[in-house]
């Protein structure tokens, strides 16, 4: 009696754990090793067999006999010659039956062309983005200066804003004074509008003062004649020593022909007016006892000096004097035209018409022409245009 074999045999189908198919990882590892190299053929075997000379030895990839049925029809085997043919490989012969040497290279110079123009349309893109990126710098660039700008411009706004806050506060405080001013400017004005009036007062009452005063100093020289272009003497002692008072009355006798005039006309006293200066006459002023011998004097002195250096005239405080000189034009001018015309004291009238020093008549100021040598006087007193009034 046989024994029967132990153990279990395996199911149809069942592959070995060592089996390659069941293993793609090994089935791809040997896949991808180098073909061993073709022995070369011994003579013999060249005599014998000459087809296997001419057979090409197919280069490719490495397939072992038991895993050629793996790549199918397709794939040719590659690594074994066959003997008595040539065996057919995807190296000698294209799909559609045109042997590759004359397809393959133009396939290749199209892929070719399709990938340099790729290529260059890369590169071209490749410098877009590169200008962009250099733009990109220096719009990253303008964006930190303009940034800094607007740290700058917010640090001055944060001080402007604080200085308005503080003119504010300063206008608030203005605004509070003003209110306060106000009341006091009320108060300036009323006091300004009465110190106005006060100088109004003033002023009138100090030309009235003044007026008082001049016609006080006239008054006081009415009495009074002034003698012009008498010599002088030279010499400080001869001048102290000088007699004024017998120089007019000798000169009342020999020029004016007044008989005993020294016991006909009292004057009080005689003086020089004036600084001495050398070169020049000074007037002699005398003043009369009696109003009646000056009038006498000056109606001698029209009748007989007319043709003769010598001047007697009135003798006036200096404002009275300077408002006879702008009037004494206008006296001449009219006598010279045939009109009436009288200059009293500072008034000129003129065919009854009353003329002032601030009142002049119309027209221009006339000239007068030149006259004689005479001397001005010192001291508010004086001579005007005609030797008497």
């Amino acid at each position: 009696m046989t024994k029967k074999k132990t153990g279990t045999k395996r199911a149809i189908g069942v592959t070995s754990p060592d089996s390659l198919s069941g293993q793609p990882d090994k089935l791809h590892i040997m896949s991808d090793t180098t073909p061993p190299p073709t022995l070369a053929p011994q003579p013999s075997q060249m005599s014998q067999s000459p087809s296997l000379l001419a057979a090409p030895i197919v280069s490719g990839q490495y397939l072992p006999p038991h895993l050629q049925f793996l790549a199918g029809q397709q794939t040719p085997v590659h690594g074994y010659q066959y003997f008595g043919q040539t065996p057919v490989t995807p190296h000698t012969i294209s799909p559609a039956g045109t042997p590759l040497s004359q397809t393959t290279p133009n396939k290749d110079m199209e892929l070719h062309s399709a990938i340099m123009t790729k290529l260059c349309a890369i590169e071209s893109s490749q410098k877009d983005m590169q200008c962009k990126l250099s733009k990109l710098d220096k719009i990253e660039a303008d964006v930190k200066a303009i940034s800094n700008k607007l740290t700058q411009v917010e640090v001055k706004v944060m001080s402007l804003e604080h200085k308005m806050s503080e003119s504010d506060k300063k206008l608030a405080d203005l605004e509070l004074s003003r209110s306060v001013d106000s009341d006091a400017c009320e108060d300036i004005k009323k006091r300004h509008a009465e110190l106005i009036n006060c100088m109004k007062d003033l002023k009138s009452e100090n030309t009235l003062l003044s007026e008082n005063i001049i016609d006080l100093q006239a008054r006081s020289m009415r009495d009074n004649l002034l003698f012009f272009n008498f010599d002088e003497e030279k010499s400080f002692e001869t001048r102290k020593a000088e007699n004024c008072l017998n120089k007019i009355i000798q000169f009342c006798e020999r020029d004016l022909h007044i008989e005993n005039a020294a016991d006909n006309i009292k004057i009080d006293r005689a003086h020089r007016v004036g600084h001495f200066e050398q070169g020049k006459k000074r007037p002699i002023v005398a003043k009369f006892n009696f109003y009646g011998d000056k009038l006498n004097v000056k109606a001698k002195a029209r009748e007989h000096l007319s043709n003769t250096s010598f001047r007697v005239g009135d003798q006036y405080p200096k404002e009275i004097q300077d408002r006879r000189r702008k009037l004494v034009p206008y006296l001449v001018q009219a006598r010279q035209a045939g009109k009436v015309a009288n200059l009293s004291y500072d008034t000129l009238y003129i065919d009854r018409v009353k003329y002032t020093h601030d009142h002049l008549p119309p027209g221009p100021p006339p000239t007068l022409p030149p006259r004689g040598p005479r001397n001005q006087t010192r001291g508010g007193t004086g001579q005007d245009g005609p030797r008497t009034s």
